[in-house]
This record gives C-alpha cells, structure tokens and sequence, in this order.
C-alpha cells in the first residue's frame, strides 16, 4: 500500500503477520536499518453483527 503510493521511499514493515513483536524490537529495528521516519498502523477487522450472534 505504501510503496505504491510512494515508489521512491524504502518501506520497511516490523511485521506482515499476526505477530507481536515487543515495541523495544520495533524501535531497534527502525534504528539498525537508519529509519526516518517510524510509524504504526493498526488496522482492525470488524464482523458483521450477524456473526456476532
């Protein structure tokens, strides 16, 4: 998404999957590879109410 947006920029994700990497390993991640820029996103999938029953 944000590489299409921006095909100039190097974007590098902390994660592509349903893992929880601790927030020290984010930030020393974004430090080794000389980020920037650092930002989070949290995207949330909702269900339809009729799941919900």
């Amino acid at each position: 998404m944000l590489e299409k947006e921006f095909p100039d920029t190097k974007v590098l994700y902390t994660r592509t999957t349903d893992t929880y990497p601790a927030l020290s390993d984010r930030a020393n991640f974004a430090n080794n590879n000389k980020g920037d820029l650092f930002c989070a996103y949290m995207l949330i999938q909702l269900r339809p109410a009729a799941c919900l029953n």
